[in-house]
């Protein structure tokens, strides 16, 4: 983590830009360090450079808050993600978020956010034994889930 805050410092200290790798790149020596507080300096930093989010920040950044089990932050990227129509989210980024509100909030409110987003993403059967496969680790009940999946469809 320290090498990556080095790198990142030294770039703004050269005047040099940043893009949506290079946070992407630093966002991720977050995660494997756990500094939520540090990742979010560094994705509000995204807006103020004009640098976009992707499927990708949002997954790293969605990991990172149901790690360190920060229910706002979470909930704030959940709407971000909603309002972000550029970004149709990737298979991986739709079950990192589904199963991390399934986790902290709740298997209704997994369930809301899975029907909410998933008009942009076709859904396969691969998905769903992949998602499934992520509930069950992260011990989030599979039962509990589709019966509030279905109340939600």
């Amino acid at each position: 983590f320290a090498k990556a805050e080095r790198y990142f410092a030294e770039l703004a200290e050269r005047g040099l830009r940043s893009d949506r790798h290079t946070h992407n790149a630093f966002l991720f020596a977050c995660l494997k360090s756990q500094q939520l507080e540090r990742a979010v300096g560094v994705y509000e930093a995204m807006g103020k450079d004009n640098v976009s989010p992707n499927c990708a920040t949002y997954r790293t950044l969605i990991r990172l808050a149901a790690d360190v089990g920060d229910e706002a932050i979470l909930r704030r990227l959940i709407a971000d993600v909603r309002h972000d129509m550029s970004c149709t989210p990737s298979h991986a980024t739709l079950i990192e978020l589904t199963s991390s509100v399934a986790l902290l909030l709740g298997v209704e409110s997994g369930a809301r956010v899975l029907r909410d987003l998933s008009s942009r993403s076709e859904l396969t059967k691969e998905f769903f034994q992949t998602l499934s496969e992520t509930l069950s680790r992260r011990g989030v009940s599979l039962s509990a889930f589709v019966r509030a999946l279905g109340q939600e469809c």
